[in-house]
């Protein structure tokens, strides 16, 4: 099955009637187990375990389904793929980072970290960026 129609079957799946179900057998963790006890038995934040692992279930399978339409489309259109540079930007953006209103330090920084780590994140290339310009400013 190729990459397409398997991620178009996911979407239907998670779109389709949930009123059946089926008994499944699944071994998880006893930390985990007992973490979700406590947070259905005790502190009441989800109805029961089985609907706590289902929901947690369905959101991963949904993240999954978008990284696996982002890959593709990213596969299809490589050009639309942000840049290091870009994703450190939308970051420092999203987190209202000191830097964020700086993208000529964060630029400099996502092309200076490439030449000591590979494949660094946009919160390294934050770092980083704050780094630099602490020792320039003391300097």
């Amino acid at each position: 099955m190729n990459q397409s129609v398997a991620l178009d079957q996911i979407a239907s799946l998670l779109l389709a009637d949930q009123t059946q179900t089926v008994n499944t057998s699944m071994r998880i963790p006893v930390n985990l187990r007992n973490a979700a006890m406590i947070a259905t038995d005790e502190l009441n934040l989800a109805p029961s375990t089985t609907t706590l692992t289902v929901d947690g279930l369905r959101q991963q399978l949904r993240a999954l389904l978008i990284r696996g339409a982002l890959d593709e489309h990213y596969t299809n259109y490589p050009d639309s793929r942000p840049s290091l540079t870009e994703l450190a930007q939308a970051e420092a953006d999203l987190t209202n980072h000191r830097l964020r209103n700086q993208p000529r330090v964060i630029a400099q920084a996502a092309q200076d970290i490439l030449s000591v780590q590979q494949n660094p994140s946009p919160a390294d290339v934050l770092v980083w960026a704050d780094a630099q310009n602490f020792y320039q400013t003391r300097l």
